[in-house]
């Protein structure tokens, strides 16, 4: 069973959480959105190069990014798509949400993701509903409006955090890719190709897979 999260708990990738947004769920993953199951892709971002908080910037964009860990941070990409972020421990560090395997409440996702679609959404596998970051706002109705700045702690919001850590075997560690940032290769060498995005290897719904982090955590497992 998933317990209510305490401020203290999280802390960036490291703590397993629950995000429930008003249906029971199963606990499985790093971060889990109960109307859609598990979060099984995130990044974590801090004060530092390729981040909406690097050097300490403050803007009326990333408030929420400087808020107390549990907020919201919900942006808009290319004008109209929306992306989950959740501030974490650190001044100005923040998980972003890429990828969630779906549990629960899969037919009201599949509407959401149709308003634009001919098919409505019927032709949505069930592992891509909230495959990318795009697509889990889409899924679960999340806009900036509605939930950029909201705390995440209090049930009252609609979306709040729980703890998951009585997890099961999928979310085993050993099974955690770590991974450089996708789209951070402006950001120069050292910075992209710091680990600071992790997924679970055995879930369809994650958004990239990186192969080579991939086949070096089976070499070691092998071992």
């Amino acid at each position: 069973m998933a317990k209510k999260v305490h401020r203290q708990m999280i802390h960036g990738h490291s703590t397993p959480i629950l995000v429930c947004m008003g249906y029971s769920s199963v606990c499985m993953g790093i971060l889990c959105l109960c109307n859609s199951g598990s979060v099984v892709d995130i990044t974590r971002f801090c004060v530092l190069t390729g981040s909406h908080s690097y050097n300490g910037r403050r803007t009326e964009r990333n408030k929420a990014m400087f808020m107390p860990p549990g907020t919201a941070y919900v942006y808009i990409i290319y004008g109209r798509h929306h992306c989950l972020n959740i501030s974490s421990e650190g001044e100005g560090a923040a998980v972003l949400i890429r990828a969630v395997e779906p549990l629960e409440g899969l037919e009201a996702m599949r509407q959401w993701r149709g308003t634009k679609r001919k098919d409505g959404g019927a032709g949505i596998k069930d592992w891509d509903l909230c495959r990318g970051p795009a697509n889990i706002c889409q899924a679960m109705n999340i806009s900036k409006d509605s939930f950029d700045g909201k705390d995440l702690i209090d049930e009252s919001m609609g979306l709040w955090l729980e703890d998951s850590a009585d997890a099961t075997d999928h979310t085993t560690a050993d099974w955690v890719i770590s991974a450089p940032r996708i789209g951070i290769n402006y950001a120069g060498p050292e910075w992209a190709s710091k680990l600071l995005r992790f997924y679970l290897m055995s879930s369809k719904s994650v958004s990239i897979r990186d192969k080579s982090a991939e086949v070096a955590l089976l070499a070691s497992a092998s071992r």
